[in-house]
């Protein structure tokens, strides 16, 4: 998706930010795709573990609920790991609505969730809750929260972790839905 959304854009002049990007594996990929990247985590020790790195990165400790960037700030915006899924259980609009606040009109944003779970056992006996979606949920989702744009899903209902790509549209997101402007 990366790869398709970069053609024919100069790369240099994107920016882009990993969303809960632990210890910076995954935004080490996103070197190929832009020109100046960010990774944030609210983990202290993560981010420690990122800034050890040899990366043109700027890693931050940060809370995904609410971020100290400007608005329509980012061309790609990506939240690998689950990161949706992990925050604490019903604040997944907020979080949403933050993430659309900072990313450009016509970004990409990708979210990877864990899929469905209340037919996997396996994830019943969490001490915390996790959200949890399948393609419909997940779309229903951003539609609450407002999010225009073009849905693109990957993964399979046997699978535990899915995925969502959203190229907004140039309005971004419905009026009135949208209240956390800085």
């Amino acid at each position: 998706m990366l790869t398709q959304y970069t053609d024919n854009k100069n790369i240099r002049s994107l920016t882009a930010i990993d969303l809960g990007c632990g210890t910076g594996e995954s935004t080490r990929k996103l070197l190929r795709y832009a020109g100046k990247v960010w990774g944030i985590d609210l983990s202290p020790k993560m981010i420690g573990i990122a800034n050890r790195k040899d990366m043109d990165v700027k890693f931050q400790v940060e809370n995904v609920l609410i971020m100290n960037y400007p608005t329509n700030h980012f061309d790609i915006l990506i939240s690998r790991g689950i990161m949706i899924s992990h925050i604490p259980y019903g604040s997944q609009e907020i979080a949403i609505k933050e993430i659309a606040r900072i990313a450009k009109p016509g970004a990409l944003i990708v979210y990877d969730y864990l899929h469905d779970l209340t037919t996997r056992q396996e994830f019943l006996n969490y001490s915390a809750k996790k959200a949890s979606y399948d393609k419909r949920g997940m779309t229903k989702l951003l539609k609450t929260c407002g999010i225009l744009g073009k849905y693109i899903f990957s993964g399979e209902a046997h699978e535990r972790v899915n995925r969502v790509a959203i190229i907004l549209d140039d309005k971004k997101y419905e009026k009135n839905l949208f209240c956390n402007d800085k």
